[in-house]
């Protein structure tokens, strides 16, 4: 039935609690068999026969918006360490809880641009094993949620559109024009919370995160509720700095 069908749009990779922004053009691994062929001169019908021998796993292939973040210099700079960390492929809040887990190394990490297109980083993952789907819920955040505060200027808590929840995922914050950074408190009761891919303790101020020199000037900044074995809750808060100064 078709009408069941979802797209996929939404789809965020993470590496343990780092979570990628500006991900496009993901495609998923594929696990594919060996043919072994085990004919015999006394097949009947003289009909070839099969079994299936090794079973090889593709590799995971995303490409990221180039935007010159820390988090992407160190996504660079890890090729070369050659250490096996777990991916998870997450589907949209749409699937409800459904994603895909599975040990990997980093394979390829590619900086392309053409000089007419916006700059981008092509990266390959290498599945280490199989690949699992899971379908846990994690645990969300919790009552208040998250707290944004502007470090500069008082009063200094912002408001999200829509309020904050555990079942919203994605929110529009303005600063000042005047706001340099902001800090973000999150609460959850279990799991480990990782605000702009630092762990934060529930209650707990995160450091500060630069919110742009300009006014309108946007910067996206996550929120991630992770749990073992389990599908992390994940937020986005959209977070531009405005055109009108503090009082």
């Amino acid at each position: 039935m078709t009408e069941q069908a979802k797209i996929s749009l939404g789809v965020s990779i993470m590496r343990g609690g780092e979570i990628f922004g500006e991900v496009i053009d993901v495609t998923v691994p594929g696990a594919t068999a060996e043919k072994k062929e085990t004919l015999a001169q006394n097949n009947i019908g003289g009909v070839k026969t099969k079994t299936p021998g090794w079973v090889d796993w593709d590799d995971l292939t995303f490409t990221i918006n180039y935007i010159g973040s820390a988090a992407q210099s160190t996504l660079l700079g890890d090729i070369t360490k050659r250490k096996s960390e777990t991916w998870l492929i997450i589907m949209p809040p749409s699937f409800g809880a459904a994603m895909f887990s599975f040990s990997g190394y980093l394979g390829g990490t590619k900086p392309a641009t053409d000089g007419s297109d916006i700059g981008k980083i092509e990266v390959t993952v290498m599945v280490n094993g199989s690949m699992t789907e899971v379908t846990a819920a994690g645990a969300p955040l919790t009552t208040p949620f998250f707290v944004v505060a502007d470090t500069a200027v008082a009063p200094n808590t912002l408001t999200p559109s829509p309020v904050a929840s555990a079942t919203d995922y994605e929110y529009e914050i303005t600063a000042y024009s005047d706001s340099t950074a902001v800090t973000i408190t999150p609460t959850a009761t279990a799991g480990t919370i990782y605000v702009n891919g630092t762990v934060v303790a529930t209650g707990v101020a995160s450091a500060e995160i630069s919110i742009g020199s300009a006014s309108g000037e946007i910067v996206m900044i996550p929120i991630v509720v992770y749990q073992i074995n389990k599908v992390p809750k994940i937020y986005w808060l959209r977070v531009v700095r405005g055109y009108e100064a503090g009082p």
